[in-house]
Parts: C-alpha cells; structure tokens; sequence
C-alpha cells in the first residue's frame, strides 16, 4: 500500500482521506514540458507513452530518445510520482504521458503536443487529463487561432465526448491574468500558488484564475535520478492536474465541465484576501474526491 507522504503539501491536500478511495486509477495524466528524466526511478513506471513536438512535427519518443529536463522531471513527479523520497505524487496510479517540446512559448508547437497527448496519432494512450507549466511569463500572450481550434477540439472531444481537462500555470510574477490568454482561457483552468502558511504566493491574478494549490518548497524528482524542492506555480498546476485524476478515477463518466465545478466546489476559502488573487481558494484533495464520488448529473 503507497504511504502518506509527511510533505506539508500532502497534508494540506488531505491526500490520505482521497487514498482511501483512489491513487488516479484507470486516469491517464500528460504533462507537456521540455523535457525528462523518463529514466528516473520516480516515474519510469508509471510513463505509458512518450513523443517530441518541434516546428518539423510530432515523433514517438523512448528512454534514449526523449531529451532531458528537470523541470519536467518535477512536474511530472509531483503529478503522478510512484516513489520519492518525501512519499509519492497526488495521483501515483495514474499513467503518464511525456510530450517533450522544443519550444515553450511557441504556441504551434504546444498546440500540436497538446493534441497529440489527447488525440494520439499512432495510437496509444490517450490522456484525461494535461498539465501545462510553460509559456510567457514576462510579456502577455495572446491566444491564437491553432491553440484555440485545440483547446476547443479537447473539450468538446477529448474523452471519448466528455471532454480533456487541461490544467495551465499561471505566471509567476504580479500581472494580471488576463494578459496571457492561453491560461486564463475558460477552456483551461488556471492554477496559481499558495505557500505553507496557506497565502497567495507570487502570481497573476485576477479575472480567469481559478484556485490555488500548494507550490512551496515541494519535494519532486529531479534529473538523472536526483531529488529536489522547488517552489513556483508550476509544481502547484502539476499537484491540481494529480487531484484532477483522483476525481476522475472515482466517476470517469464525469464530463470536463463537472470535473472543474467539482475542484472549485473543493476549495478552502482563504480569509482577509480579495478573490481575485486567489480564486475559489485552495485546493483540497479529500474533498474533491467526496464530491466526485457523490456527484448528481
């Protein structure tokens, strides 16, 4: 049986009440990153498919091929780790899908890599769920005709119809969210940081985020078997797209849409902050995992 990790981030998650009914079975996560450590003793077995996207196209990847990085390394850990040191990751039964990019702000690219983890060209494994924690984070984005066309693709098709759920980071510096169009997109959602002592981190705000989730000092893999804590809204993104899968394993019939109205149904209200620097508050396993399972279509 998995043990409850002692990490702070866990605890506040209420992962232990979640496990009881679920570690992310039968859910399939991507993370769209870089690069990792696919080697790495965390994840290689949980990595049910892996490919490349760059400007020449999309290619099916393997433990020799697939380029090295170790902040997808942690994101991925952090999602869906099988063993690290500080316990496992928040869905650590859920299969995993690498899409390594060859560029993050390159939205043709990120487009393509996300469609191919939801729609796989050579077949495979599809993915439920897709954790993306790139992009811009000094300048605004606007979201454009080919990421648009996917993110729509995914919702209304992703899943066999009941749609993909796609989980985006908010930038890490004060702007306000709505400069960057991919991530405050309603046809994402938009995930920012709280720390140990349960306040907004640094982070856009405003309109078009949805919660927070912890993203201080979490403890992850790291590259060529290495393990590490790092903070930043990425790791909180890849710790939602990991309590996304918990409530997905528990109803797989659940469309997209029930599935964000049930994580922001989960959140903590945080006292004596505006909302528009922390959403619906922050996340909570247990509860996501309690209301999925009870869910009334």
């Amino acid at each position: 049986m998995t043990k409850v990790s002692p990490s702070w981030h866990h605890r506040v998650l209420e992962t232990a009440s979640a496990w009881r009914f679920t570690r992310g079975e039968n859910t399939t996560i991507a993370i769209i990153d870089l690069g990792f450590d696919i080697k790495h003793p965390s994840i290689s077995n949980g990595v049910v498919r892996a490919f490349t996207a760059s400007k020449g196209g999309v290619s099916a990847a393997n433990l020799d091929s697939m380029p090295i990085d170790d902040h997808g390394t942690h994101c991925m850990g952090a999602a869906g780790g099988r063993k690290q040191r500080d316990g496992v990751g928040i869905a650590p039964a859920a299969g995993l899908i690498a899409g390594s990019v060859s560029s993050v702000t390159d939205q043709t690219i990120l487009a393509n890599a996300i469609h191919e983890a939801i729609f796989p060209a050579q077949g495979g494994a599809a993915a439920d769920i897709v954790s993306c924690s790139l992009g811009r984070q000094y300048r605004g984005e606007v979201l454009r005709e080919e990421m648009q066309k996917v993110l729509k693709k995914a919702r209304n098709k992703g899943r066999s119809g009941r749609g993909a759920i796609i989980f985006w980071a908010t930038s890490n510096r004060n702007t306000e969210i709505k400069m960057d169009e991919p991530v405050s997109s309603p046809l994402t959602i938009a995930v920012g940081a709280h720390g140990r002592d349960g306040r907004p981190m640094s982070g856009a705000s405003g309109e078009g985020l949805d919660f927070l989730a912890p993203g201080e000092s979490i403890p992850m893999p790291g590259i060529f078997g290495s393990w590490e804590k790092r903070s930043g809204t990425s790791y909180a993104c890849a710790l939602a797209a990991g309590v996304g899968a918990l409530a997905l394993s528990v109803d797989p019939s659940l469309e997209a849409g029930q599935v964000r109205r049930i994580l922001h149904e989960s959140c903590e209200p945080i006292e004596g902050v505006k909302l528009e620097r922390v959403g619906s508050g922050r996340l909570r396993a247990s509860k996501a995992v309690t209301l999925a399972r009870s869910f009334t279509k």
